[in-house]
């Protein structure tokens, strides 16, 4: 609408659009400018003090993200574009920076800042685990390409160094009662010899006939999933460019031959091949030169000056659309008033009805495709036609004709859904069931001395066996997430509950468990103590930084 004012404006009243820019340069440097006399002539901000930041100052915010940003892709290098925690790693960069300095950290000896660079993930090859040079010449060349300059990123690594070791001061040590550690080491080193039978879900089709009084049930507990989305009602004003071809418009040749160069790999495309020579003998042959010969303009003279003159009907199309459009709008002229409809009529044009449909819903439909019809969610009672719309050759003018609100459907309405997801709910119920009932049967069977894997396959349960991998090991190809957490707490000789996953229903059988027999002295304890003191040291740093971000941030923008 804005283009149709200012294409007006423009053409008839220039005068009005100078004077209109005078006033609101004026406005601005009187009530909004810096140097405004009403404004007070003071700072329009208050500070928001971070440690040595002001977090209402743009340089300073931009330059605590910017390194965080370089910092994040340096110890991260994989992370998922997230502002929140972007967000809260930069500032915690800089609590944690604050905290250095205040002690009086010291910086990194040249050998220490080589040994750092070399240990950050970013310039790590992980088939080796090593520094990959490589891998930081290519780190920098796109920062450079970011137009980030490698001083930052060295003042950036030198923060970091500093960093790590305010945060190795902060964690402490980690403790891990012995007898843990024992346990975690043997658990983590234990072998297994596991059996798997498993019913695939969908050959289990047992009776289900769920009564009225048990659809109705299940229909007034799950409500929202039924409820029929609000509908918009709409129509369409096509402005077809058929309408406004000039048949006696013949384009001159500087047209042609701009049109037929810009589009010659269309027409070189569309030529056929040449056809086979004819012998005497009636038989014929490949031609000399089997490539299709090169288009020419003489060639596709018609079909250029048909495009052209279909150019400009589009262009008058387009000009009519909007025109009309300006039309309604300059006439205030209402929706589905006489007047509507006899200005319709007086440009020959159809309102042409859509079927209702929902943001959710939206389809092709009456030759126009979902991107289109969108356009009439921005539309209501007030403003009910669209800006002109180009969709393929054609200009519409989408229009506003009501709003079907959502609302809650009867259940015979929806009795169909309603039994499929109630049916599928009870199926489901009567799989766990049946599992339940297998584990009791094959424990039963077990116990009279048959083997695991006859009491299966007599009940028709497919098998698979896993041998000899340990607890910490990546499970076996084939044993899926769900059956292997089953495995905590299972001896020898026992049977799993049953396991129901999407495509089927498992039971696990320890066939063999080896649990080493570890002291406290043994390498894979102490490897253990290790390993998971640092996971529980840092730990011990959640807390102390929250209370500093916490206290520091609370009277600013980012703690409200």
């Amino acid at each position: 609408m804005f283009y149709w004012i200012q294409t007006y404006l423009t053409r008839h009243f220039k005068w009005l659009i100078v004077i209109l820019l005078a006033v609101l340069i004026v406005s601005f440097v009187f009530t909004i400018g810096n140097f405004s006399p009403l404004g007070g002539g003071g700072r329009r901000y208050v500070d928001q003090p971070f440690f040595e930041y002001d977090l209402s100052s743009e340089r300073d915010v931009s330059d605590i993200f910017g390194r965080g940003r370089v910092s994040l892709s340096i110890n991260i290098p994989f992370y998922a574009d997230n502002q929140d925690f972007l967000q809260t790693y930069s500032l915690t960069r800089i609590a944690l920076l604050h905290q250095a300095n205040l002690i009086g950290l010291p910086g990194p000896s040249k050998e220490e800042f080589n040994t750092f660079v070399r240990s950050l993930p970013a310039f790590m090859n992980y088939s080796t685990q090593e520094f990959d040079e490589s891998r930081y010449t290519v780190f920098l060349d796109s920062l450079r390409n970011a137009s980030i300059s490698e001083m930052l990123v060295t003042q950036v690594l030198r923060e970091d160094f500093l960093i790590d070791k305010m945060r190795n001061l902060l964690e402490g040590p980690g403790h891990m009662l012995p007898h843990e550690a024992l346990e975690a080491a043997k658990q983590n080193d234990t072998m297994w010899d596991l059996q798997t039978a498993s019913l695939p879900y969908a050959s289990f089709k047992p009776e289900v006939s769920p009564s009225r009084e048990e659809l109705e049930s299940y229909f007034i507990r799950n409500a929202f999933r039924y409820l029929i989305p609000a509908k918009t009602e709409g129509g369409f004003l096509r402005f077809d460019p058929a309408k406004y071809i000039d048949e006696t418009y013949q384009p001159d040749d500087g047209e042609k031959q701009i049109h037929f160069v810009t589009n010659k790999a269309r027409y070189q495309a569309d030529m056929p091949p040449p056809e086979p020579v004819d012998q005497e003998d009636d038989s014929s042959e490949a031609p000399e030169n089997p490539d299709t010969p090169e288009v020419t303009l003489d060639q596709v003279e018609e079909k250029v000056i048909a495009e052209l003159r279909l150019e400009q009907a589009s262009k008058h199309a387009q000009n009519a659309a909007e025109d009309f459009a300006y039309y309604l709008f300059d006439k205030e002229i209402e929706n589905g008033s006489g007047v509507f409809s006899e200005a319709i009529e007086a440009q020959g044009l159809e309102l042409v009805p859509l079927e209702p449909y929902g943001r959710d819903s939206v389809a092709s439909q009456q030759g126009l495709g979902p991107e289109t019809l969108n356009q009439v969610f921005r539309l209501n009672e007030s403003r009910y036609f669209s800006d002109p719309v180009q969709d393929g050759d054609q200009f519409v003018i989408l229009i506003y004709r009501g709003q079907i609100p959502e609302r809650s459907p009867t259940l015979d309405e929806v009795m169909d859904r309603v039994s499929a997801h109630l049916g599928e709910e009870l199926r489901r119920e009567k799989f766990v069931a049946k599992g339940q009932s297998l584990k009791t049967e094959i424990e039963a069977a077990l116990a009279a001395g048959e083997s695991f894997e006859s009491a299966a396959s007599s009940r028709e349960l497919d098998l698979a066996s896993f041998e000899e991998f340990k607890q910490s090991a990546p499970a076996p190809e084939g044993l899926s997430a769900g059956a292997r957490n089953q495995l905590e707490g299972l001896e020898e000789g026992e049977i799993s509950d049953w396991v129901t996953e999407s495509t089927n229903g498992i039971l696990v059988f320890v066939a063999r468990k080896r649990v080493p027999d570890y002291t406290l002295a043994d390498e894979p304890v102490r490897t253990v103590i290790e390993s998971q003191s640092k996971v529980l040291s840092s730990r011990n740093l959640d807390p102390i930084i929250s209370e500093l971000l916490e206290r520091e941030l609370a009277d600013t923008a980012y703690g409200r």
